[in-house]
């Protein structure tokens, strides 16, 4: 006699703003891994960029797979890549020695850097409150 297993119990939908958090988390993730082995190759002394960066990739790996996993430690991984992206924003501008550097330093802090920070800790604050 063949018995019948209940079906699987169905996840809620992903709402509109985890889905543009796994895509731009996760794609932020991908992007970071061949932009950290560049600069391990480039960089004078390339420690401290391999090791900000690689923490980059992992928080926002780590971020667009709890989301999609409808984990509530997925603000937190959130939250944490936006701490580490604002330190990368500080120390880059802070150790730019040339002014071509600092001025590169500065878009990707006002451009790329800071604005996704806020996004992150934002959608954070916003996902805890449901």
């Amino acid at each position: 006699m063949r018995t019948q297993s209940a079906p699987a119990p169905t996840r809620p939908a992903l709402s509109t703003a985890d889905r543009v958090a796994v895509a731009v988390a996760g794609g932020a993730a991908v992007f970071l891994v061949p932009w950290t082995v560049y600069l391990g190759g480039t960089l004078h002394h390339p420690g401290y960029w391999i090791a900000i960066d690689s923490l980059e990739a992992v928080t926002a790996g780590a971020t667009a797979v709890l989301v999609l996993r409808r984990s509530a430690w997925a603000s937190l991984a959130a939250r944490i890549g936006a701490v580490v992206l604002l330190l990368d924003a500080y120390t880059d501008v802070l150790s730019a020695r040339q002014v071509g550097r600092l001025v590169e330093a500065l878009v990707m802090a006002v451009v790329v850097e800071v604005p996704l920070a806020v996004v992150a800790w934002r959608w954070a604050s916003r996902r805890n409150r449901h």
